[in-house]
């Protein structure tokens, strides 16, 4: 009996989640409506230069990716004014993975002398 019970809510919770999956595809590709983008910019390097950056985006910067949008819209027919509306959302800082600060070589003199292409290559070089 419960075995049967607990089948029939899995099968009832697949259902719901497939059918919700069905209908955002039909929803977003149909474009009979505008489809909302929005954009969350990410702090990924955690820098003050980054973070004023991202402070000073504006929602009239992603006119461009819009009319992109109509532009192409239109080559493909479809009949919609505005196909894709951008909204800019709350900044996000988190450390990326495998993003690290750029480090930069000290500047100091060497103390090697110069080497030429010609005399790297034909110096022999020790074997190991």
């Amino acid at each position: 009996m419960w075995r049967r019970i607990r089948f029939g809510v899995l099968l009832l919770i697949l259902f719901v989640v497939a059918g919700g999956t069905w209908s955002d595809r039909q929803r977003t590709t149909d474009w009979s409506s505008t489809l909302w983008v929005g954009v969350f910019p990410v702090n990924g390097d955690g820098r003050p230069a980054t973070a004023r950056y991202i402070a000073a985006l504006e929602q009239d910067q992603y006119a461009d990716i819009e009319e992109f949008f109509a532009g192409e819209a239109a080559e493909y027919g479809v009949t919609i004014g505005q196909p894709v509306k951008m909204a800019s959302e709350q900044a996000v800082t988190l450390r990326l993975p495998g993003v690290c600060p750029v480090q930069r070589p000290e500047r100091s003199i060497s103390k090697h002398r110069p080497v030429s292409v010609g005399q790297a290559l034909s110096t022999p070089r020790p074997r190991s």
